[in-house]
């Protein structure tokens, strides 16, 4: 059988859980018997718990190293396919279990012995970098000129993303005005005790950080539009110049839904799937990453720790083992850097641990772990 002809084994989507698993298979896949194939709408994967650094100034050059190519992930012993999959077909119906095909934008349809799904979330910008394998620079450019030429920020959102972000720009702007909008009464969600969220919004406010907080602000204008202020809900008007939003993640879960039914997702929209991350009714196709439903807070980390259960569990089924390993959730932490050299560290401990400044530098602000994502995908 010519290597044409070998079943694949098919990755949609390259993020943190994706590029761990593309890792993964290919230094356990036999590839005497399988294809690895990657489809991915940049040809990159982004090592996102660095990028509010990256996009606020070039001045650590953090571009050559978040920004990883997929081929290096594969180092050759996978294939690339460059375009958005729009469409899952299992070979026996609804139920699916003996393989299948997955159409491309690119218009390839390529078929599948078995499935890893990790289409990832979507982030608005200044984090909502673009697809295709052009226009990163260009992005790059007009995040930081829009910072530069600002006076007057509000960030639209206090949760981890946004929190971090402004530590960046205060870091490189520090007689910029910057306000935060947000509708809890403390910055960042309820998963985290009161304690720590009171930590986090008195760091963040030493560095002349404005909160305000049980407010809204419904329409964030567009990138570029020139604007003096904008309203909350409540009608609060905010002395402005540029304004984004930080509210989170959207799961990119439309794929698993037009292909699967609604019925696959949840009222979040996120996936649900089986202890062992297959697709519910679904044996031969896994689903990971921050678009599944699970009770736990999203981060990279446990992405990649999907990505290894799933990964184990595709190759006992090409085996015909059958013997899966469930996932049980991952540890709960939150290193919360406020720029280099400071930020608010949670650990899920005797009730809950909080620690400050030294500990969170040590450990996350002054490299961003980017060398430890590095390494989770072999570099």
């Amino acid at each position: 059988m010519s290597k044409d002809d070998l079943p694949n084994i098919i990755i949609v989507g390259a993020g943190s859980a994706g590029s761990r698993a593309a890792y993964q298979l290919s230094k356990k896949l036999d590839t005497t018997k399988y294809n690895l194939v990657v489809i991915n709408p940049r040809p990159y994967t982004i090592l996102y718990p660095a990028t509010a650094r990256a996009v606020v100034s070039d001045k650590d050059n953090l571009k050559e190293h978040i920004f990883v190519p997929i081929e290096d992930i594969l180092k050759g012993k996978g294939r690339l396919v460059l375009g958005k999959a729009t469409k899952v077909e299992p070979a026996s119906g609804k139920e699916g279990g003996s393989g299948g095909t997955v159409t491309v934008s690119n218009g390839e349809t390529i078929s599948y012995r078995a499935l890893i799904l990790s289409p990832g979330v979507s982030w608005d910008n200044p984090i909502g970098f673009p697809d295709g394998a052009d226009g990163l620079n260009a992005y790059l450019a007009s995040d930081r000129e829009s910072f530069e030429k600002s006076e007057k920020i509000v960030l639209v959102g206090a949760g981890a993303v946004g929190l971090e972000l402004c530590g960046e720009i205060r870091d490189v702007f520090p007689d910029k005005q910057i306000t935060m909008v947000h509708g809890d009464t403390l910055p960042l969600n309820s998963f985290y005790p009161e304690k720590y969220r009171l930590a986090v919004q008195r760091s963040f406010e030493k560095r002349n950080i404005t909160f305000l907080l049980e407010e809204y602000i419904d329409t964030v204008p567009n990138l570029g539009e020139k604007i003096t202020e904008v309203k909350t809900r409540s009608g609060k008007a905010i002395e402005a110049d540029l304004v984004l939003s930080t509210r989170g993640q959207r799961p990119n879960s439309e794929l698993i839904a037009e292909s699967f039914g609604a019925d696959t997702l949840n009222s979040r929209r996120l996936v649900k799937v089986e202890h062992t991350l297959q697709l519910k009714g679904h044996q031969d196709i896994f689903v990971i990453g921050d678009v599944i439903d699970w009770n736990e807070q999203k981060q990279a980390f446990k992405a990649q720790a999907h990505a290894d259960i799933a990964v184990g569990n595709l190759l006992s089924l090409l085996k015909g083992q059958n013997k899966f390993k469930k996932y049980t959730g991952s540890f709960e932490f939150l290193f919360l850097t406020n720029g280099k050299n400071g930020g608010v560290t949670y650990i899920n401990v005797f009730g809950g641990i909080t620690l400050g400044d030294w500990i969170t530098r040590m450990a996350k602000s002054k490299s961003l772990i980017v060398p430890l994502l590095r390494g989770h995908v072999g570099l």
